[in-house]
């Protein structure tokens, strides 16, 4: 990079630093133009002090990295927007008036990243669309946009803040006009749904998959329908009949359900992405869902003209 363009600033990420022992620092010694990122995406951080200290001693500046989105889990599917909100609100409390050891004058980090991680590797299947994710983005950039303004708030005051009265005071006016909220704002998924941006029928269409996919996760593992183990049953000729067509029923309504909601993701997602990106990421949230639906409806259905049963099979011999 530098031979090419020998003015340009290197950005790293600095977990394949953290474990450089004190002896190994001279390899920054001439990389005038190399700066480390310290990321920590989590609500509540868990930074290392002595890490800031050993880039404050080998590095002219020190950046941080956040996450608006792409730091809830490789399946998610909308960010969490409270704890998104969390994490900025963590960094920007640290690094106000941040000293270090043996220093008096507070320490100028150089910026923020605010990240948007769209796979947690390039193996991965993608996780939080961008689109969906534009509530926590702009939360957070109102929330960094009035820490650099300032605050009239001392550092004790702000550090000892608690996340949802500062938002009431500082942040959520501001949020609700910008996303044209019909009702007062809280941090919270479901609130969302009541403000009205670019991308909320999309993000709409995501929360009901999230639900629908939920309600088929308790259903198929509540004991009361015992759905999750009715093909091994079946397949030994022994099955309660009872809520048959009633579980019938249900599994084909949420089987509808499933493809309404993957047709209007489709249609939706086209004013964002190409077919190839479409394709991929629809399959990936409902290829399981249908597989699970498939295999137990057959197995519901084969069971549903049998009138006749012999004892049952597992039990073998009374005597045994």
């Amino acid at each position: 990079m530098k031979e090419k363009i020998p003015t340009t600033t290197v950005l790293i990420w600095d977990d394949m630093l953290r474990s450089t022992k004190p002896n190994k620092w001279h390899f920054t010694s001439n990389n005038t133009n190399l700066e480390p990122v310290y990321w920590d995406y989590s609500p509540k951080l868990g930074i290392s002090h002595l890490n800031l200290l050993n880039y404050r001693r080998n590095f002219r500046n020190i950046w941080i990295a956040s996450a608006f989105k792409g730091a809830d889990g490789k399946t998610a599917t909308i960010p969490k927007i409270r704890d998104r909100f969390q994490n900025h609100f963590s960094w920007l409390k640290l690094i106000l008036n941040y000293k270090f050891g043996g220093e008096s004058k507070v320490y100028n980090f150089k910026g923020i990243i605010l990240t948007g991680w769209s796979r947690y590797t390039h193996m991965d299947p993608p996780c939080e669309l961008l689109p969906v994710a534009i509530p926590s983005l702009v939360l957070d950039l109102i929330l960094v946009k009035k820490f650099i303004a300032g605050l009239e708030l001392d550092a004790t005051s702000i550090a000892n803040a608690d996340i949802d009265d500062f938002f009431n005071v500082h942040v959520s006016n501001e949020y609700g006009k910008g996303l044209k909220c019909n009702t007062d704002f809280v941090i919270d998924l479901e609130n969302i749904l009541n403000c009205y941006f670019e991308s909320r029928e999309l993000y709409s269409l995501l929360h009901r998959y999230e639900q629908l996919k939920a309600g088929i996760s308790l259903v198929f593992n509540t004991d009361d329908i015992p759905l999750f183990s009715c093909e091994y049953y079946a397949s030994k000729k022994f099955i309660e009949k009872t809520h048959l067509i009633e579980n019938i029923n249900w599994c084909e309504n949420a089987m509808k359900e499933l493809i309404t909601i993957e047709v209007a993701l489709r249609e939706n997602m086209k004013m964002y992405y190409k077919k190839r990106v479409i394709d991929e990421y629809l399959i990936y949230k409902t290829y399981s869902l249908k597989k699970n639906l498939e295999v137990i409806l057959k197995a519901l259905n084969s069971y549903k003209n049998t009138f006749v049963w012999n004892r049952n099979p597992l039990l073998g011999n009374v005597s045994d």
